[in-house]
């Protein structure tokens, strides 16, 4: 999915609609500063928008994801390519999300080894926190079962070491 593509032809769909991006962000109920990043290929909108802005603009949904007017007789394949490149693009920022997270849980690990002793259990008991937050993601993209169990699991686990440091600092 190229997002300059994407962008340069929601500008020019735009102008021809006789909209500023301040309007067309009224519109869409987002900042200016989105539909200014979509526009110079900085980043796509959320797919919820996808409709409203192909209603706005005039084109298809299909146009917009191929930064294109697609003619009719190519339409299947668009869909098709267009249809693996949002595939894609979820996988890579569900992988984003596990990756800042486990950054996130290692600084998370440095700062709290500075100041006390770790152990690896509660090393464990952090990494089984972060497989939570990681699942219940995965579980609210795809939604699966076991995703949400695997979460479930993982905060029952996390909040068990929790209390226990609790009641061992306590004492």
């Amino acid at each position: 999915m190229n997002q300059e593509k994407i962008g340069k032809f929601i500008a020019e769909n735009r102008k021809k609609q006789n909209l500023t991006q301040q309007r067309l962000s009224e519109q869409l109920g987002v900042s200016i500063n989105a539909v200014s990043k979509w526009e110079r290929g900085i980043c796509l909108m959320d797919m919820s928008l996808l409709k409203p802005l192909s209603r706005i603009l005039d084109v298809s949904v299909i146009d917009i994801l191929s930064g294109e007017k697609v003619k009719t007789d190519n339409m299947q394949d668009k869909y098709e390519e267009s249809i693996e490149s949002l595939v894609k693009l979820n996988e890579v920022r569900s992988k984003s999300f596990g990756l800042y997270g486990m950054l996130f849980i290692y600084f998370i690990l440095l700062i709290y080894k500075a100041f006390n002793d770790i152990c690896m259990f509660d090393i464990v008991a952090i990494l089984s926190g972060f497989n939570a937050f990681k699942f219940a993601y995965k579980y609210k993209l795809e939604k699966s079962k076991g995703d949400l169990i695997v979460s479930v699991i993982s905060i029952i686990f996390c909040l068990f070491m929790f209390i226990e440091y609790i009641l061992a600092t306590v004492k």
